[in-house]
């Protein structure tokens, strides 16, 4: 048997550029991932998805945006794909009835999506599973096949040059299972005996020119292979030669791009990117003799006036929530806010 592990999606990331639905393009990028991990899993025969943490980036979510995360995630437990989830640091609540941000829409015993906000075992295909949301250390004695985490390993520095000065030990995380599967930090890592999923696209600056995606792991051989989605990447580039500009003309796939331009090759800099339609979104700044003088150009990704359009591709519309429900739930939620809630 084949899973299908991913997380820290962070639903609500935005680049700060919307097209006429009003949707930031990057939530719509988001909203596609999903689409596209089931379209995954429904092509290679895969019955179980496993989400390691993080669905949203903040961590309290309007709940139009939860509605249409909990559609795609319905929408795909609808196709014959199991799933189960476990918290988060992004995913508990400052709310008094709703600790978390699972569930809030629907009933999860409805359907088949289990939610660990706790320590918990599971046997799947004679595979022993240990569930451990953040917050929550590893058991003195039990053994797992497999233990999946959302949380940092202390001392260990990932690619993009982040330490952690705290979270599970390394050597004990080893001794308690034979494969691990960890969500928290955003770079995917292979530590040979287990891997950080990673985030399944660029978040910010520090990711670009890394690979992002989904990880497939086969229980029996606790071999994986790493799917790199089709997502828009970020690209960022200095342009202060003809060489540079050749290199915004070979542009050859989707991506955001910001850039710092010497003011002399301004024009010629604007007219290549504007007529690259592999770049969707522009941030420039032009570099002039005294200073630094800020534009910003815009393009859109997509073309639609409603925002009914811009998610069509990727939710179905019989899984979208009744209008007034969602209005109902975000007006109880924003009366529940509770301050004291503390939230790491």
């Amino acid at each position: 048997m084949k899973v299908l592990f991913y997380g820290d999606i962070h639903h609500g990331t935005m680049i700060g550029k919307v097209d006429k639905s009003g949707l930031d393009l990057r939530i719509q990028d988001t909203l596609k991932i999903e689409k596209d991990i089931t379209d995954i899993c429904l092509r290679e025969g895969i019955k179980l998805v496993i989400f390691c943490g993080d669905r949203f980036k903040n961590r309290m979510p309007p709940v139009w945006l939860i509605n249409l995360v909990d559609s795609c995630w319905l929408d795909r437990v609808r196709s014959g794909i199991r799933m189960i989830a476990i918290c988060g640091n992004h995913d508990y609540l400052r709310i008094k009835d709703y600790k978390d941000s699972f569930s809030i829409l629907w009933d999860e015993d409805e359907f088949d999506i289990s939610i660990f906000r706790t320590p918990n075992s599971l046997s799947i295909e004679g595979r022993n599973f240990g569930f451990f949301p953040f917050g929550f250390d590893l058991p003195d004695d039990s053994f797992y096949d497999i233990i999946v985490f959302h949380d940092e390993i202390y001392g260990f520095r990932d690619s993009r040059g982040y330490y952690a000065n705290g979270g599970l030990d390394l050597k004990r995380l080893r001794e308690r299972c034979k494969f691990f599967v960890g969500g928290h930090i955003h770079s995917f890592e292979d530590f040979g005996d287990g891997i950080y999923v990673g985030a399944p696209y660029q978040i910010d600056r520090l990711d670009a020119g890394s690979e992002r995606g989904v990880v497939i792991l086969d229980l029996e051989t606790f071999k994986f292979d790493f799917i790199e989605l089709d997502v828009p990447k970020l690209l960022y580039l200095d342009i202060s030669s003809d060489d540079d500009l050749k290199k915004v003309s070979t542009i050859d796939y989707k991506c955001y791009l910001s850039c710092s331009v010497d003011s002399d090759l301004e024009r010629e800099a604007k007219s290549l990117i504007l007529k690259n339609s592999n770049i969707l979104y522009i941030f420039m700044a032009i570099k002039k003799k005294r200073g630094l003088y800020i534009e910003k150009i815009f393009k859109n990704a997509f073309y639609t006036d409603k925002i009914e359009d811009a998610i069509s591709e990727f939710v179905s519309s019989k899984d979208v929530f009744d209008k007034k429900l969602v209005l109902d739930t975000g007006l109880r939620l924003w009366r529940g806010l509770d301050d004291s809630i503390k939230v790491n």
